[in-house]
This record gives C-alpha cells, structure tokens and sequence, in this order.
C-alpha cells in the first residue's frame, strides 16, 4: 500500500458499522487519496470478480464518463457499477452482469472511481444487450466452481 492509501480490504463489516466505512472511503477520495477496497458480489462479472482487490481514485478534474466504473454511495452502502448514460446533473449506472439499470445518481453521491479501461464503451454495449444474459451465466458459474470447490 502506497502512501496516503487507505485499505478497507481486511476490515471484517461485522466490526465496523457500513455507516463508518461510507464515511472513511469518502473522506479519503475527498482528500484526493486512493482507497484500496475488496470487490464482493457478481454485479461487475465478467470485468470485476468476487474477492478482486481493486483501487479507487478520487473523480478529479477529468470528471465522470460514459464507461466508467464509479463507488458510489446508497444509504450506508457503497457499490462498484458502471455508468451507462448521463444527462446533466446525474448519471445512470448499471452492473454489466444485470438485467436492469440501478438508478439516476448524483455527483455528491459518486466517491470515486477504477482507472479507465480499453473498451469500457463496448461493455456499456454488451451490458446493455446482454444483461440478463450474463447474470444467468455468472450463476451457472458460481454454481459449477462452488460444487468444485466444496462449497454447495
């Protein structure tokens, strides 16, 4: 971990309330630091995986773009989905492996976001389509390597 860099990564939720940890990832990405977090959940399959440590940097002066992935708060939780349209003063974001948009979100609710990567508008497009079809396949995946792993 590099200087200034904040890890949530082996910070148990039991221990500290989601309310705290909102609260800490948004007072470090506002101190324009990273912050370095641990994926959880399928919504990002096949770009993010389960358990995938990522690192999140403040928005900065380049702002928010069709493509990006963005941290973004909703109540006391923080998610990792990717904006798929913006109009002025919001932007729409979507998990690629959903079937449906999440919902319109502000800028004050966007904390961060994962550098931009080569064709993050062609999975705007693939989520788009193909949606419902990759939360099916993200399923019979985890499915297939948890009977694998012993862990049905």
């Amino acid at each position: 971990m590099g200087d200034g860099e904040l890890s949530v990564l082996d910070t148990p939720d039991r221990e500290i309330p989601a309310s705290v940890t909102v609260s800490m990832a948004r007072e470090q990405l506002s101190a324009d630091r990273p912050l370095v977090i641990r994926a959880r959940g399928q919504s990002m399959w096949p770009v993010l995986r389960d358990g995938q440590e990522l690192t999140i940097f403040p928005v900065g002066e380049e702002g928010v773009r069709v493509g990006d992935i963005v941290l973004y708060v909703t109540g006391d939780q923080m998610i990792l989905h990717r904006v798929i349209r913006k109009r002025p003063g919001s932007y729409l974001l979507k998990g690629d492996a959903m079937g449906s948009a999440d919902r319109w979100v502000e800028p004050p609710d966007i904390l961060g976001r994962i550098p931009r990567r080569i064709g993050a508008p062609v999975m705007v497009l693939i989520s788009r389509i193909f949606g419902n079809a990759l939360t099916r396949c993200g399923a019979i995946y985890r499915r297939f390597f948890d009977q694998a792993a012993g862990r049905s």
